[in-house]
């Protein structure tokens, strides 16, 4: 039976004008920071390259704000965001913490390494990317 499988990269900024203009706010005055942010989007939006990436994974990560995740990947990633999840048979594993993130310093190649040998050491099943 194949079960389906998700990843969930969660930012840590909310959805919308709001939630946006909040995040922009924080940013420049130093109170809130996104690593997942800089990996995925420049100044004009959604990175080239991070779409190149996403659409060469098996299972492509789904980018998601905060006031979008539901109950349960909400409960899961309460305090820990930005992060990368993943979801599987209604179970969640952690695969890339904030520390990781910001390792990758916004690059997606670097984000990609990170992901790749993640999925590796968890080897929940074969070729998960």
């Amino acid at each position: 039976v194949y079960r389906l499988i998700r990843i969930y990269g969660v930012y840590n900024a909310d959805s919308g004008l709001v939630g946006e203009l909040t995040y922009l706010i924080g940013k420049v005055s130093g109170g809130t920071h996104c690593d997942l942010c800089d990996i995925t989007h420049s100044t004009f939006g959604k990175k080239k390259s991070w779409r190149a990436m996403n659409s060469r994974l098996q299972f492509p990560v789904e980018l998601i704000h905060l006031n979008d995740r539901d109950l349960r990947l909400r409960s899961f990633t309460k305090g820990i965001t930005p992060c990368v999840v993943l979801e599987k048979e209604d179970k969640h594993w952690l695969l890339i913490d904030s520390k990781t993130l910001k390792l990758c310093e916004g690059e997606v190649v670097e984000f990609e390494k990170s992901l790749i040998q993640s999925l590796d050491n968890l080897s929940l099943c074969e070729q998960t990317y």
